[in-house]
């Protein structure tokens, strides 16, 4: 969960940035390759935390070109980013996303609509 490249200068409230990331998914003997598309927005800086809004997009990039696909979607949500340990302590995020496609033996339509709440609690090491 923590594979967001952080600009390296100083980001301002209000400002973006944007992160692409490859995803595989499997369906029977078939492998569709699909990418996310994040954007960013720092919303504001408190007590040592960046609060950032987070949007999605879920777009295919190649499938078997022996079956048509179709497949799209969204996310939304927030990250807490603890700047000193450059780590985040909150990830959620709202996904939607729908798949339509032709198999030899079967179709398939799915839609499918999750939620992720993810906290991080960062503690000094005990030694």
């Amino acid at each position: 969960m923590n594979q967001i490249k952080y600009p390296k200068r100083k980001i301002k409230v209000g400002e973006s940035f944007e992160q692409k990331n490859p995803m595989s998914l499997p369906i029977v003997d078939v492998t569709i390759e699909m990418e996310i598309n994040s954007i960013y927005t720092l919303r504001k800086v408190e007590n040592g935390i960046g609060y950032f809004d987070l949007d999605q997009v879920y777009s295919i990039k190649s499938a078997s070109k022996d079956y048509e696909m179709e497949l799209d979607g969204i996310g939304k949500g927030q990250i807490n980013y603890y700047i000193e340990k450059q780590f985040f302590t909150r990830f959620y995020l709202e996904m939607e996303m729908n798949l339509k496609t032709e198999l030899e033996v079967f179709s398939i339509e799915l839609q499918t609509k999750s939620i992720t709440d993810q906290t991080t609690e960062i503690k000094n090491a005990s030694r």
